[in-house]
Parts: structure tokens; sequence; C-alpha cells
């Protein structure tokens, strides 16, 4: 497996005028397609995937461990849009229309 991400290369690229130095900075295309991606509330997700993505589940419930449970499903979540950007970046690459 290539451990080098593609990252799809600058999201807003600039030009700069022939006096300034380029720098290279700011948002990846890769980091553009999983902010724009969205999860609807109403896909399922077999916990499995969930774990496999994110770790095992917090201890406890929502009520009793809520910051725990916030961030495990804050980071399911990002690793799913994450992986639907690299989808999008591997089918933009094979010319998908």
């Amino acid at each position: 497996m290539n451990s080098q991400i593609n990252d799809g290369g600058q999201a807003f690229p600039i030009a700069y005028p022939e006096s300034h130095s380029i720098k290279v900075s700011g948002m990846s295309l890769r980091d553009w397609f999983a902010g724009q991606e969205k999860i609807d509330p109403s896909e399922e997700f077999k916990l499995g995937l969930l774990e496999a993505l994110a770790g095992p589940r917090p201890v406890g419930s929502w009520s009793s461990n809520p910051l725990a449970w916030f961030h495990w499903s804050n980071l399911w979540q990002a690793k799913i849009k994450f992986a639907r950007a690299d989808a999008m970046l591997a089918a933009r690459k094979e010319g998908a229309k």
C-alpha cells in the first residue's frame, strides 16, 4: 500500500507576482473535498466499521461520558469524510465522469 496520501494539491492556488516568493500553504484539495462531504443522518453504519475507523466505543453511555462519546463520534465521521475525499481524488485521477 502506498503510504503517501494524494492530497490533490492546492485547493485554491494563488499566483504571486514575480517580486514575491511563492509560499505553499493552506488547504489541500483533499481537505476541501472532506470538508464539503456531509454525512446524512439517515445513513446507517455497522458498529464494526465505526470501531475499525475510530477505535473501540467509549466506556459508559452518552449521558455518563459525553465528551468521550462526542470525540469518538466526530473521529469516525471525519475518517469517513476523508475516505470519501480519497475516493473522489482517485476517481478524478482516473478521469471519471
